[in-house]
């Protein structure tokens, strides 16, 4: 992951034309990554089912208390580790990449339809 981040912004500081689309595809690839790590970990246990059988033995909780959320968030309950909570979880970490592309591909839209910037 670092070396296409770091890529993007080299080459970002030494276009500044294509800082903005290049920054948006340097976070899209980094949300990719965290998506892929996550399922990585569900298929290396077997399934979702397993994971949370791993979990129960251990009479161990997913804490949702971590950076960012849990410097602001610290009234949060531990999570069940159950088999409905793990998927709401990576359908969570899922959604964030969509919702990043959806709103890059806005944001172009609103560019090419404004030209300039200058309102900001």
């Amino acid at each position: 992951m670092s070396p296409m981040v770091s890529l993007c912004g080299t080459v970002g500081m030494l276009l500044p034309r294509s800082a903005t689309a290049l920054y948006g595809f340097a976070i899209l690839y980094c949300m990719f990554c965290i998506f892929i790590t996550v399922t990585t970990i569900t298929a290396l246990h077997g399934s979702r089912k397993a994971m949370c059988a791993k979990f129960l033995s251990g009479d161990r909780k997913i804490s949702p208390r971590i950076f960012p959320l849990g410097c602001c968030l610290v009234c949060l309950p531990d999570i069940e580790p159950n088999e409905m909570n793990v998927r709401r979880i990576e359908w969570l970490v899922f959604q964030s990449p969509l919702l990043r592309i959806f709103l890059a591909i806005m944001d172009v839209f609103v560019f090419m339809e404004i030209n300039t910037r200058k309102h900001m």
